[in-house]
């Protein structure tokens, strides 16, 4: 299927998809595939790689380069800033087909939890006992001893008094 972009340059395909989503996405979302993109058009004139034949395997040597300098979330970013591009672009008659059509981005690892150690747990369990023990803490003595106190406080201050 012949289209009139047979011999798109990155830079032209780049600025019919800014001007799309300028009419059509908020300012974050233009902002967000300016950034994207232009890091990928930047490596693929270094690579000497033509918009039109740019495929899986030129995406892959990409996030493998762009890995030494950023984050796994960024390459999940990069991927799918770049997979949109050329679905885009193949929609609109740029390209004949998206060659990353089948591409699996992959999902960036999720961050691992902070798990405190056993000497943390202890230090912090100690430090609770204290702050609510009355007579280790009397400035937060939060029922005085009255008849106005719950029957489970009553309970508590006598556990701790003992």
């Amino acid at each position: 299927m012949p289209t009139a972009f047979a011999s798109t340059t990155w830079y032209d395909a780049f600025q019919e998809f800014s001007l799309h989503l300028q009419a059509t996405r908020a300012a974050k979302t233009h902002r967000f595939y300016t950034v994207q993109l232009r890091q990928l058009i930047r490596w693929a004139d270094d690579n000497n790689v033509p918009f039109t034949g740019f495929g899986k395997r030129h995406l892959d040597r990409y996030l493998i380069e762009r890995a030494k300098t950023v984050a796994p979330t960024t390459l999940r970013h990069d991927a799918v800033a770049a997979k949109a591009f050329f679905r885009w672009c193949q929609r609109n008659d740029i390209i004949e087909r998206s060659l990353l059509a089948d591409y699996e981005i992959r999902r960036a690892p999720k961050p691992s939890r902070y798990m405190p150690t056993d000497e943390e747990i202890k230090s912090l369990l100690d430090a609770l006992e204290s702050f609510w023990n009355p007579s280790l803490n009397p400035e937060y003595d939060s029922c005085p001893r009255t008849s106005a106190c719950s029957t489970g406080s009553a309970t508590a201050r006598s556990f701790w008094d003992s």
